[in-house]
């Protein structure tokens, strides 16, 4: 069993092993409360908010990524009538490509 909590000193709420006294999150001990009047539950430890914070942050980049990937591609073949297919020819050498790629990849793979 492991217990729902929340941090007093820095909000958190989530799951951790019955019993810890240290939130996981900023690490201060003894400011762990019971979130829910269902004191312990089976629900796995493994949703930390770190992970969820990363994931949020990453598909932000990814966003801001796309975004400038799609300005610079319309203004570096401005003359071209479609754009992201003339950029097709470089797109494996395309840095933002790339970047782009890896994230995307790492949030498809998140529910794994």
């Amino acid at each position: 069993m492991n217990d729902k909590i929340i941090c007093a000193n820095c909000g958190f709420e989530g799951v951790v092993e019955r019993g810890n006294e240290t939130c996981p999150e900023c690490k201060k001990t003894g400011c762990l409360a019971w979130a829910s009047e269902e004191q312990e539950t089976t629900e796995p430890i493994s949703t930390s908010s770190d992970k969820f914070k990363l994931i949020t942050v990453l598909a932000e980049v990814t966003d801001f990524l796309e975004e400038s990937h799609n300005e610079a591609v319309n203004s570096e073949y401005s003359d071209s009538e479609d754009p992201m297919a003339a950029h097709k020819a470089i797109e494996p050498e395309c840095s933002y490509c790339r970047a782009i790629a890896s994230a995307s990849k790492i949030l498809n793979a998140k529910g794994e």
